[in-house]
């Protein structure tokens, strides 16, 4: 499968979506919605390899 993105935008809604975790008591599947990924395990990958943090560390330290 080939996966497509743009770069800008993705992490435009990274951005938005660090702040979300930080502030927001939403799930991580919420967050993702609402940042505009279609995908929560998109989210992840994209998260992941942007902040090379996983999202289950992130949950544990909110």
């Amino acid at each position: 499968m080939v996966e497509f993105s743009d770069e800008g935008a993705d992490s435009k809604r990274l951005d938005k979506a660090k702040k979300l975790l930080r502030n927001s008591q939403a799930s991580i599947s919420e967050i993702a919605y609402d940042c505009g990924f279609n995908d929560p395990g998109i989210f992840h990958k994209l998260f992941k390899k942007a902040t090379k943090y996983h999202l289950a560390y992130i949950e544990l330290i909110s």
